[in-house]
C-alpha cells in the first residue's frame, strides 16, 4: 500500500506541478483619461481700413486727443465713460467726428440778372478720439486689445468724414442750379440733407 506522501506527489506530477503565488495579486488601477487641453482664446485680429483713405489721410482733418488711464483694459473702458465726449445732442460718443462746408460762389450779372457760373465748396473736419497715457504698463494682451479697438474707431470716422469729401460735389451742384438770390438756401438744405446721410452712414 502507497504511503500518502507518495500519493500526494504522484497527483502534483500529475497536475503540471503547483506553487503558490509568490507576490498577492494586484488589483487593477482605472485608468483615467487625461483632461482635452483647453483651446486658448485666439489673439484679436487688427482692422484694416481701405488703403489711402485713412483717417490720416482725410484732407483739413483736426485731430484731438482726449487722455484716459488705467492699470488694464477693464479700467480704462471705465475712464471712457467717464470722460468721452458728447454728441450735439448730448449723448456720449466714445469717437466724435464735425465737418463743415464753405462755399464760394462767382456770379455774374446779365441784362440785370445776376447768375452763378462758378461754385466752389471747402470741407473742414474734426476728429475727437481717445488716447491711453500708460501704454508701457499695459499688459501685452490688453494692449493688443486696445490697438485693435482704436483702430476700428479710426476706420469708421475715417468712412464717415470720407462719404462727406465724396458728396461734397452735391452742394456744388445744388448752388449751380439754384439763382443768385436763392443761393444761400439751396446751399443750406444741401448741405443739411449731407449732415443726414452721413450720420445714417
Amino acid at each position: 500500500m502507497l504511503s500518502p506522501l507518495v500519493l500526494a506527489t504522484a497527483f502534483i506530477a500529475q497536475m503540471g506541478g503547483y506553487s503558490l503565488p509568490a507576490t498577492r495579486p494586484v488589483m487593477p488601477v482605472p485608468r483615467t483619461e487625461a483632461p482635452a487641453p483647453v483651446a486658448a482664446t485666439p489673439p484679436p485680429t487688427m482692422p484694416q481700413g481701405v488703403p489711402g483713405r485713412a483717417l490720416k489721410d482725410v484732407p483739413n482733418l483736426t485731430i484731438r486727443y482726449y487722455d484716459v488711464a488705467g492699470k488694464n483694459l477693464k479700467a480704462v473702458v471705465k475712464t471712457l465713460g467717464e470722460q468721452r465726449p458728447k454728441d450735439s445732442s448730448g449723448r456720449p460718443i466714445t469717437a466724435a467726428t464735425n465737418w463743415k462746408i464753405a462755399t464760394d460762389l462767382n456770379r455774374r450779372t446779365t441784362d440785370g440778372q445776376c447768375k452763378i457760373i462758378a461754385a466752389h465748396v471747402a470741407v473742414t473736419a474734426t476728429a475727437d478720439l481717445p488716447r491711453l497715457l500708460n501704454a508701457a504698463k499695459f499688459p501685452p494682451r490688453d494692449l493688443l486689445s486696445w490697438q485693435v479697438y482704436l483702430a476700428s474707431l479710426e476706420i469708421t470716422a475715417a468712412r464717415r468724414l470720407w462719404f462727406v469729401h465724396d458728396h461734397a460735389g452735391d452742394v456744388e451742384k445744388a448752388l449751380l442750379a439754384s439763382s443768385y438770390a436763392g443761393a444761400e438756401a439751396a446751399g443750406a438744405a444741401a448741405i443739411e440733407s449731407l449732415r443726414v446721410q452721413s450720420a445714417a452712414f
